[in-house]
């Protein structure tokens, strides 16, 4: 309970235990769904942007959500083809590692260059905080 208050996960609207972040009921983290407020378990209508009842906004969906082990993963082995880029929502970047990854080839450096900045990408996501990635990708 925060503040005395049940917390309900927005995703299923089960109470969830005092202290929880993940719902024992889907398996979600409990402030990442947009199905049922957290603050009070009202249900959510789709587009809904706060609940009618309190007025507590909501937060995204469970589903959909970016991993950053498989962010991780694409940049470290399919970097330079800019999938990482495409799975993290910045299709620009994915286009422009894509081109230079295999027309690039042509002038020899611009690839290497992408693998480069692709393979310190992948240290990066992976030594990233969850809360970090999620606040900064998903």
């Amino acid at each position: 309970m925060e503040n005395g208050k049940p917390i309900f996960c927005s995703y299923c609207g089960k109470e969830a235990p005092t202290g929880s972040e993940i719902c024992l009921g889907c398996g979600c983290k409990i402030k990442n769904g947009n199905k049922f407020c957290t603050n009070c378990g009202e249900p959510l209508n789709e587009g809904q942007v706060a609940c009618a009842k309190c007025n507590a906004p909501v937060i995204k969906n469970c589903l959909g959500r970016k991993n950053k082990v498989a962010a991780f993963l694409f940049a470290f082995f399919l970097g330079w083809l800019g999938v990482h880029k495409f799975y993290l929502g910045k299709p620009g970047l994915g286009a422009l590692y894509l081109v230079c990854g295999t027309i690039g080839w042509l002038l020899i450096l611009p690839p290497f260059i992408i693998g480069v900045i692709s393979f310190i990408e992948a240290i990066l996501y992976i030594c990233m905080s969850d809360e970090e990635f999620d606040v900064k990708y998903n």
